[in-house]
């Protein structure tokens, strides 16, 4: 990932989309089902934006700001959370068709019927501490492009078909940034013999 110049406090991740959007919706939900959607954890929340999906930021922000749900009674109902959140007056029909939302509403049916299948309910109340807590059990391995020399570009062709890159690929591609310092023209007979 990058981070931008202007602000350091921002990172823009190349890859791991759909594991930081599935983080970000356990946060919301655990926030809203334990009633600490204030706004302190609203603003943080709303960081959440996706850089070239304007409609599916605009969603991530309306979750966050303008969704309201009672989790601990709708645990109760028969309704499901994604008719709950269809519901809402900005719920456009254009959410609907947007690949993101649509996985996004799926995984928070996901968690929601996780919780709705637990025999203690009591132990959720502490799961939005857990996740912001200094202890979180989730953790990522940050690799910063910049400090091993590949480009956005080289990461992303080496990731195109969308699988995870092997213990092989990533020694490889670490290893193409040690030769390219050391003889340009060596690393590249080296590393096509790898092929």
């Amino acid at each position: 990932g990058n981070t931008r110049e202007s602000d350091s406090k921002t990172f823009i991740p190349i890859d791991g989309q759909q594991r930081l959007t599935t983080l970000f919706l356990l946060h919301w939900y655990f926030a809203a089902w334990a009633g600490k959607l204030d706004d302190e954890n609203k603003k943080i929340l709303e960081r959440f934006q996706y850089e070239t999906r304007f409609v599916t930021t605009e969603f991530c922000s309306k979750l966050v700001n303008d969704v309201e749900i009672n989790l601990k009674d709708l645990i109760k109902s028969n309704k499901t959370i994604i008719d709950e959140i269809k519901d809402y007056y900005w719920f456009f029909s254009t959410y609907e068709y947007d690949a993101s939302i649509k996985s996004m509403l799926v995984m928070l049916q996901e968690i929601h019927d996780y919780v709705k299948g637990l025999s203690d309910k009591a132990k959720v109340d502490t799961y939005f501490e857990i996740l912001s807590s200094n202890d979180c059990p989730i953790n990522f391995l940050f690799l910063n492009i910049d400090d091993v020399g590949l480009t956005d570009e080289i990461y992303i062709k080496m990731n195109a078909r969308g699988k995870a890159l092997t213990r092989f690929e990533n020694y490889k591609a670490q290893l193409t940034a040690y030769l390219a310092k050391k003889d340009k023209d060596f690393s590249n007979e080296f590393l096509d013999k790898l092929n």
